[in-house]
Parts: C-alpha cells; sequence; structure tokens
C-alpha cells in the first residue's frame, strides 16, 4: 500500500479527491478514543468471521481503518460520521496531519457514473447513523446509515455493486479487499502537495494581481485559502438546498391537510348553509367573482396542464426514489399535487353552487331552496355584486364535462354540482 509523509509542511490537495473515491481512514486517538477505535477495528473483523457469507479468518494481517468516507466530487465527500450523514471538505473531515488515511480510486468508471455514485451518496444527507442495523433485515423504509453501508449502497444504487453482502452487511475492511483488486488504484500519495523549495527561485517570484503583486508562496497560500472558502460554500450551498426541499415538502403536506379540512367545511356548509359566517361568506364571494375562469376548468382535457414543473415533481425524472432519502418521489409529489387540485377545484365547485343557490333562495317560492333562505340576506346581496355582468364561459353538458378526474365517485359529484350550478347560472343569466 501506498504511504504518505503528511507532515506539517504539506498541504492537502483538496482537487485529488473526486467523485467516487473511496477514503479508509484511521484518525489518531488517545485516551476512551483509542479503546473505542480498537474495539471497532477488533470488531470489524470478529464479525467478518462470524457469518455464512464472505466470512473472512481472524489470521490474515489485514489493514486496521476503523472509518471510510465517499467522494462527492471535487474536495467534498459524503460519509456517516457517528452521528448522522453529513456533507464535508474533505480536509475538514479527515484532518489529514491527525490520521492515517488511504485513497482509491476506479478510473475505469465513468465520469457519469461517478456522478451517480455522489448524488447516491448525497441522497442520505442528514440522515441518523445507526449501526445496529447490521444485525438485523434489511428495510426499503429504513434511512439510517453507517459509513460502510452508505458508500456500498452508494455503489449500488449506480448499478456498480461493490460487494455481494447486502449494503448493510458490508464492513470498512470489506470495502478495503475490494480496492485491492486490479481494478482500482490507490491515489494516496497525490492527496499532499510539498512546500516550494527554500531559497529557491520560485520563492521569490512575483504574481501580478489587481491590488498589488504578490510573491508565489502568498498567491498560492491566497488560492488555497480561496479553494476553501469556494468548497465550504459548495457545502453550505447542499445543506440549504436539503433543508429547502425538506421545507417544501412539510408545506406541501400542510397545504395537502388544508385542503381536505376546506373541502370538509364546504360540504358541510352545504348542508347547512345556514351556518355561514363572515369569512364563508367572503371566500364564496371571491370564487363568484372567478366563475368564468372556474367554469372554463370543465372542459380541462388533462389535470396536468395545471401542475407546474419543479426539481421535486419533474415528471421527466427517472429516479425512483426522493431526492433525498425519505422524502417522495418525483412522481409522488405529482400524484399529491394533482390530487390537491383535484380537491380544491371541487370545493371551488361547490362554493358556487352554495352562493348561486343564495341568491335564487330570495326569490324561491316553491321551497325547494329552503336551506339557503337561512342565509344572511347581506351574503346573498354580496354574492350576487360579486358575479360579472356578462357570464363568457361555455356551458356544457354535466355528463361530458372533467374527464380529468378520474376518481369515479369525485367525478359524479363534480357533474351533479356542475349540474345544478349550470342550471342556477340560466336563471340568473337568462339570455344563456
Amino acid at each position: 500500500m501506498d504511504q504518505v509523509d503528511n507532515s506539517q509542511d504539506k498541504q492537502f490537495n483538496h482537487m485529488a479527491v473526486r467523485a467516487g473515491d473511496i477514503i479508509f481512514v484511521r484518525p489518531r486517538t488517545s485516551g476512551i478514543g483509542t479503546l473505542i477505535q480498537w474495539g471497532n477495528v477488533k470488531g470489524q473483523r470478529i464479525l467478518a468471521s462470524l457469518r455464512s457469507t464472505d466470512k473472512i479468518s481472524l489470521k490474515p494481517i489485514m489493514p486496521k481503518f476503523s472509518h471510510v468516507m465517499l467522494g462527492a466530487g471535487d474536495g467534498l465527500i459524503i460519509h456517516a460520521d457517528g452521528t448522522e450523514v453529513i456533507l464535508q471538505v474533505v480536509s475538514d473531515a479527515l484532518k489529514f496531519k491527525d490520521s492515517t488515511y488511504e485513497i482509491y480510486r476506479n478510473p475505469g468508471i465513468s465520469e457519469e457514473t461517478t456522478k451517480k455514485i455522489a448524488e447516491a451518496g448525497i441522497h442520505y444527507i442528514k440522515q441518523k447513523y445507526e449501526f445496529t442495523r447490521y444485525f438485523g433485515a434489511s428495510s426499503p423504509h429504513d434511512f439510517t446509515q453507517f459509513c460502510s453501508r452508505l458508500v456500498a449502497q452508494a455503489y449500488r444504487v449506480a448499478g456498480m455493486p461493490l460487494s455481494e453482502l447486502p449494503d448493510h452487511k458490508v464492513l470498512p475492511l470489506d470495502l478495503h479487499r475490494r480496492c485491492q483488486l486490479p481494478d482500482w488504484q490507490n491515489i494516496t500519495a497525490d492527496s499532499l502537495l510539498s512546500p516550494l523549495p527554500q531559497g529557491s527561485a520560485l520563492e521569490s517570484m512575483n504574481i501580478p494581481m489587481m491590488d498589488g503583486a504578490r510573491s508565489l508562496p502568498d498567491f498560492l497560500d491566497e488560492s488555497d485559502n480561496l479553494l476553501l472558502s469556494s468548497l465550504q460554500l459548495q457545502v453550505r450551498i447542499e445543506e440549504a438546498i436539503h433543508e429547502s426541499i425538506r421545507n417544501n415538502m412539510q408545506g406541501q403536506d400542510v397545504l395537502t391537510h388544508f385542503c381536505a379540512a376546506e373541502f370538509n367545511k364546504v360540504r358541510l356548509l352545504r348542508d347547512q348553509p345556514g351556518c355561514m359566517d363572515e369569512q364563508d361568506a367572503q371566500r364564496i364571494e371571491r370564487v363568484l367573482s372567478q366563475i368564468d375562469n372556474m367554469l372554463s376548468l370543465a372542459a380541462l382535457p388533462d389535470l396536468e396542464l395545471l401542475i407546474k414543473d419543479s426539481m421535486i415533481n419533474s415528471a421527466d425524472s427517472t429516479d425512483q426514489r426522493g431526492m433525498y432519502a425519505g422524502l417522495p418521489t418525483n412522481k409522488e409529489t405529482r400524484d399529491r399535487e394533482k390530487a390537491r387540485e383535484t380537491i380544491r377545484y371541487l370545493s371551488y365547485l361547490l362554493m358556487i353552487e352554495i352562493g348561486l343557490f343564495s341568491i335564487l333562495a330570495q326569490y324561491d317560492q316553491n321551497g325547494r331552496l329552503a336551506p339557503f333562505r337561512k342565509v344572511n340576506p347581506t351574503y346573498a346581496s354580496a354574492f350576487f355584486n360579486a358575479l360579472p355582468d356578462t357570464l363568457s364561459a361555455a356551458l356544457y353538458n354535466s355528463e361530458h364535462v372533467f374527464p380529468w378526474v378520474t376518481n369515479p365517485d369525485f367525478q359524479a359529484t363534480y357533474r351533479v354540482a356542475y349540474s345544478n350550478v349550470i342550471n342556477a347560472l340560466k336563471c340568473i343569466y337568462p339570455d344563456r
């Protein structure tokens, strides 16, 4: 194996670590940390010797690495650090001057595949660390991770499995054995940059800058600091995207529950219009003012036309998983949005029906709209004033409307409400 001298006068070459690289680590520890690390390394050997598949004897001498990380792109790694899965700048995670480490790369893997591997690892960002899953059965609903499981899972998702073992049974030593095969290269030596030779002409070389010249050593130091800051910013951006997506999903859940609650309230109001309060009346008034637009949706051929594409619902996504572990897939999110639009529009249609019936009930002589006479006359007057002077929307036969409502029960409710609305409108707009 390649060894490097990670002495204090050398710098870590961040760009040496690329997507898909596998980094094995043994931090230098003291006290209780040394005991924990010893237990980690020894425990791996014992667990590997006890299993029935790919059993490893306790006799062979093997490298003593306690942790493994996955390259997530130039200078970044993703790993399960003992608490959760985190994305970090490699030098921040590795603490290279206080660790023994090895970095492996498979040069035969395409750039497209290594990108998929990195994305598959980042998919689990912020998921909980849990090694006890090693002793249980695998579950598609278990998103917890430990270091070697994360690496194995990322490679398997990208179509490049590293082991015949289930991902939650893969240990760091299994991955290290895999990296000793001929298709892998130990690139550890590329990870350190030597300082400029003291007394050389290079040290006195000046680099022109906009705010003045810099000596070559100062220029290199500033460049390295800028690179480090840029990588740290990339980490914060990815974390912000993750937080934004999760908040968006929570907002989607809240909106779905709100639409369901609104529908139930409108349905109750349809049965007991006399319970209408000022807030209910204002909402019905707003919907009536948009009645032309509402009626036009009856002929909409596909609800997809109402759904805006986003990064969490894109219909052309081929990934069967959500953008991050534990989140709905793009298809599930889109289906949820379509269901929400379906029930929301039905609420609007029922509100239109309530508003029109409340208007007509003021003139009803035969009592068919008697329950709507209990609506405050002030509300009924406001409903009438909210209607447009002329109605431009087409009034269709109720048997042929709402082809985009796939649920038969919902479609029947839609068509009954639509028929009632059309009949009421013909009374209010006799020329239609």
